[in-house]
């Protein structure tokens, strides 16, 4: 991530938007969350409940939606889930 911020990866970008996010008990939410927190926002419950149900419904349209106005054309987002065998470890449980 630091060499990504740091525009070594792709010369023709002039940044990156990165959004992190932990899977957690509850994925969907933990996501929009992220996503709220990397377009600057502090994000309220029901800002991210809101968020999460859209993308529950649109899914990827969703996330282009919400992350659109805050990206330039010169920047590509990176979406790190961290811990992602969290959602496959667990989800027998």
């Amino acid at each position: 991530m630091p060499t990504l911020r740091a525009g070594f990866m792709v010369a023709e970008r002039d940044g990156w938007r990165m959004v992190k996010c932990l899977p957690g008990d509850t994925p969907i939410e933990n996501l929009a969350e992220g996503l709220l927190k990397a377009i600057g926002n502090k994000p309220t419950p029901v800002e991210v409940n809101a968020l999460a149900d859209r993308i529950r419904e649109d899914v990827d349209d969703a996330v282009v939606d919400v992350l659109r106005p805050h990206v330039s054309e010169h920047q590509t987002v990176l979406i790190l889930v961290d811990q992602f065998e969290e959602l496959f470890a667990f989800r027998n449980a």
